[in-house]
């Protein structure tokens, strides 16, 4: 990140992350329980990965069978 602009509306060139912090532009994420919107961080779906991997697999196995017909 080159530039950086505060909550103050100053522009400030190569910022470096305490003057970030100082200026709480953060302030969102350290307050969030949530990590981002993923299904596996938001937790809107259970995600079981061994689930995942099946699923993975039988996309694979699909894929695969089609082009051998071709």
């Amino acid at each position: 990140m080159d530039w950086y602009i505060t909550r103050d509306g100053e522009w400030m060139h190569k910022p470096k992350v305490v003057d970030v912090i100082k200026d709480n532009g953060y302030f969102e994420f350290k307050n969030s329980s949530v990590l981002c919107s993923c299904s596996m961080c938001s937790g809107i779906g259970q995600y079981e990965r061994h689930l995942k991997k099946r699923e993975d697999e039988r996309i694979l196995k699909d894929y695969f069978d089609e082009i051998a017909d071709i």
